[in-house]
Order: structure tokens, then C-alpha cells, then sequence
């Protein structure tokens, strides 16, 4: 188990709730990270400051990353909700800092490809992702 926070990570053992390692995130450029969620095996968060989804490691070293806002970080950092399944991620993230346009991205938390994506209509703003079955 492990709990994401703006910069570090906390593994913990789910039984005890003992903590196992703690970690700054190191990446080349400071994060903030918005949410979080495994997925194959592996622990997902969303950089609200280069509008990216990165793969974490226990040991806080960043293994993948993948632009979830075509490579254009936001003015403001924005929310996200980060909800995964067995082998897939979803992805709420907010793409303009002045109105409630939001996208959904659908990731393949194997290989980090972008295999789906779905701009939300404003009424979604405050919405979360529920995913009903595992893909």
C-alpha cells in the first residue's frame, strides 16, 4: 500500500499500516502530484505541474511518464482523479485552467500507450471516474 503525497511517497504495510520506506519523487523537474492508483502491478500518479501521468517506484524514482495534456502544462495546476484497474488507468484531468473543460484519458498501464480519451462536458466537472469491470 502507498499513500502519494504533493512530492513523496510512504509505502506502507496494509496489515500494520507500519511504514516500510518513504521517498522523495525524483524526477528532473519538481512535481506536484494529484492523485494516485496502481495498476499492472505498479504505482500511478498524475503531475499536476507538467500535466503528466508518471509511474513510481518504491524507491520514489520516476520509471515512466506519460503527457496527458499534449505536452502543455497548465498556467495553474489543476485536479485529477486517477482510477486503475488490472492492466489499465483512468485519467480526470482539467485542461483549461479558466473554464471546467476536462478530458478523460484511458491508459494501458503495461506500456504507457494513450488508448482512449473523452472530453467531458462542463456538468462533469466535480464528477470522479468508477470503473464498473476490470480491463
Amino acid at each position: 500500500m502507498s499513500i502519494v503525497g504533493r512530492t513523496a511517497v510512504v509505502v506502507l504495510d496494509a496489515g500494520s499500516l507500519e511504514v516500510r520506506q518513504t521517498a522523495a519523487v525524483q524526477t528532473e523537474s519538481p512535481v506536484e502530484l494529484r492523485g494516485a492508483a496502481f495498476a499492472a502491478g505498479t504505482l500511478w500518479s498524475y503531475d499536476a505541474t507538467s500535466g503528466a501521468l508518471l509511474r513510481i517506484g518504491d524507491d520514489g524514482r520516476v520509471r515512466a511518464r506519460v503527457p496527458l495534456t499534449d505536452g502543455v502544462p497548465l498556467p495553474v495546476p489543476a485536479p485529477a482523479s486517477v482510477v486503475g484497474s488490472r492492466d489499465a488507468l483512468w485519467v480526470r484531468v482539467r485542461t483549461n485552467a479558466s473554464t471546467l473543460e476536462q478530458r478523460v484519458t484511458r491508459v494501458d498501464a503495461r506500456s504507457g500507450d494513450i488508448t482512449g480519451r473523452f472530453d467531458a462536458p462542463a456538468e462533469l466537472e466535480v464528477g470522479e471516474i468508477a470503473v464498473s469491470r476490470g480491463i
